[in-house]
C-alpha cells in the first residue's frame, strides 16, 4: 500500500499525469508500477480514472483522480491485482473459505431476526451458533465488513456499533 500512496501523492502537484511520468517519478519498476497504478483504476475502488484500453496502461497513457470517488468509510483498502499466478494480499490468519461462509450465514440469520443489532452483542450470538469451531473476532469482524461490503447489513446513522440488516 506505501507504493499506492507513493503513487497518489504524485496528484498533488498535477491533476493529470502520463503512466511515463509515474514510473520516472517513483522509481519503481514499469512492472511493479502498472500493477500498482491499475489496481487504483480498474478495482473496486477507482482512485483513478484513465482514457485507454482496459488493464493495459502505455507511458502516454494520461491519469487524473476520480473526483467523484465516495466511500462510507474513512479509510480504504485497495487490493492489488494478481501478479503471474501469485497471489500478492494473503492474510496469515485468513480463514478457510467453509469457516468463512459458516460465519457468514451465521450473521446473515442472527441479523434477518433481529434487524438490529450492537457490534458485541452479534459476536456472543455468532459464537453461540458457532459450535463447530469457535471463530476469532478479527474473523467476525471481517466477515461483518465483507457483509456490509456486499449490502447484506450497514451501519446504524447515530450509532457506529450497531448494525441493521438490509432486507
Amino acid at each position: 500500500h506505501t507504493f499506492q500512496c507513493l503513487v497518489l501523492v504524485l496528484f498533488n502537484k498535477k491533476e493529470q499525469l502520463t503512466f511515463g511520468d509515474i514510473v520516472k517519478s517513483t522509481g519503481l519498476s514499469r512492472e511493479e508500477c502498472h500493477r500498482q497504478v491499475l489496481s487504483m483504476a480498474v478495482a473496486k475502488h477507482r482512485l483513478l480514472k484513465y482514457d485507454g484500453e482496459a488493464k493495459r496502461l502505455e507511458d502516454a497513457t494520461v491519469l487524473s483522480i476520480n473526483e467523484g470517488f465516495v466511500h462510507d468509510r474513512v479509510k480504504v483498502i485497495v487490493s492489488l491485482i494478481k501478479e503471474k499466478e501469485k497471489v500478492v494480499e494473503t492474510t496469515a490468519t485468513e480463514a478457510p473459505v467453509e469457516r468463512r461462509h459458516i460465519v457468514d450465514a451465521a450473521i446473515v440469520r442472527i441479523m434477518k431476526s433481529r434487524k438490529k443489532l450492537d457490534h458485541n452483542s452479534l459476536l456472543d450470538e455468532v459464537f453461540r451458533q458457532c459450535v463447530l469451531f469457535t471463530p476469532q473476532p478479527s474473523q467476525i469482524k471481517t466477515q461483518i465488513e465483507n457483509l456490509i461490503d456486499r449490502e447484506f447489513l450497514k451501519r446504524d446513522a447515530e450509532k457506529r456499533n450497531v448494525y441493521v440488516y438490509l432486507p
